[in-house]
């Protein structure tokens, strides 16, 4: 069997070698693919690196805010109980001196 193949310099082949030709081209692709494939899952590594990146920035960012935030009102928490504090304390300290 002969076949008339468009891509090849010979104007007929046999069949066994238009396959072999055949499935070396397909090879190439397949190479070729594979390759781009690699640098694209690779881009694509970079870029989840990029995001995960920023995200873990924020989230850090947020993180200290909310301590700093916590901080404050510990900080104001303690101001009010020390005043409370003193008050009682000048209170029973007038009152002994009054009884």
């Amino acid at each position: 069997m002969v076949f008339k193949l468009v891509d090849d310099n010979h104007t007929f082949k046999w069949v066994d070698e238009a396959m072999f030709d055949e499935i070396n081209k397909l090879a190439r692709r397949a190479d070729a693919v594979e390759q781009t494939m690699s640098q694209f899952t690779a881009v694509t590594i970079d870029h989840e690196k990029v995001v995960f990146d920023r995200l873990q920035f924020k989230l850090d960012n947020k993180m200290v805010e909310r301590f700093d935030d916590k901080m404050l009102e510990c900080k104001s928490s303690i101001k009010k109980m020390s005043i409370a504090v003193i008050v009682c304390c000048l209170l029973i300290i007038g009152l002994t001196h009054v009884i």
